[in-house]
């Protein structure tokens, strides 16, 4: 969605880690969510689509589903064949559908991640490489 329909939703997650933390109101949260190894709420949304992208990378959706993800047409070895085709749109709010701002977010990632055996080992390196950002911030 927008940024603007989520803005007045991270205000209140940085208000919660806050109280969480007996913190001043006007306190950085950034060192919380590291501390705390908690999502920011965009990042939240990401961590749950990638996950969706990552079930269709090993063609473990429902068919109705799976054919929304392309998988790219490689010609030649290339280095990253995990990638799926990025679609052209027309519209802003087409561009926050899954199979458009997924397949962004998965191409985007490190083969590190993207090459996780399980599940579960891809969302645990995914939210360590999003702490990982977090620390570079601070």
């Amino acid at each position: 969605t927008y940024k603007g329909t989520l803005h007045p939703l991270e205000i209140l997650q940085k208000k919660a880690i806050r109280i969480i933390y007996q913190a001043n109101y006007r306190a950085h949260t950034n060192n919380f969510f590291i501390e705390g190894r908690i999502l920011k709420l965009r990042d939240v949304v990401n961590y749950h689509t990638v996950q969706i992208i990552y079930k269709a990378s090993k063609k473990s959706l429902p068919n109705s589903l799976q054919v929304m993800f392309e998988d790219r047409e490689v010609l030649h070895d290339l280095r990253r064949k995990d990638k799926f085709t990025e679609k052209n749109i027309r519209t802003t709010l087409k561009s926050f559908s899954i199979s458009i701002k997924g397949i962004k977010l998965w191409n985007g990632l490190d083969e590190v991640v993207t090459g996780s055996c399980s599940l579960r080992n891809f969302k645990a390196n995914y939210v360590s490489k999003i702490i990982e950002t977090y620390r570079l911030i601070t």
